[in-house]
């Protein structure tokens, strides 16, 4: 594993790529605005975001893909990312599924 991948529970899976495991902690889960932010945010990465909830796997990058996954609080998801700055993205977007999506913090 990467030096300080650990820090962020992330796990090494090869070159550029990493994946981790996150708890949905908003209690109204992953319905538009969460979804929205989440991709804005992954939108400013140049890697390919995958997130991956029971059987389902959707671009990180597309709200309407991350909405069919019906993730209500307490959903765990895998989040995975590809590229160059794929251990970057993931911190990035751990940290905002830790914050609770607060408004405007993607943006931010």
């Amino acid at each position: 594993m990467s030096e300080g991948a650990a820090e962020f529970g992330l796990e090494e899976m090869g070159p550029d790529n990493y994946r981790c495991e996150v708890v949905i902690t908003y209690a109204e889960g992953l319905h538009v605005r969460p979804c929205t932010e989440f991709a804005a945010l992954a939108l400013t990465f140049e890697s390919d975001i995958h997130v991956h909830f029971g059987n389902l796997h959707v671009d990180g990058k597309a709200p309407m893909d991350l909405l069919t996954l019906a993730a209500g609080a307490g959903a765990h998801l895998i989040l995975e990312a590809r590229g160059r700055d794929a251990r970057k993205a993931l911190a990035a977007l751990v940290g905002l599924v830790h914050s609770g999506f607060p408004e405007g913090k993607a943006a931010s």
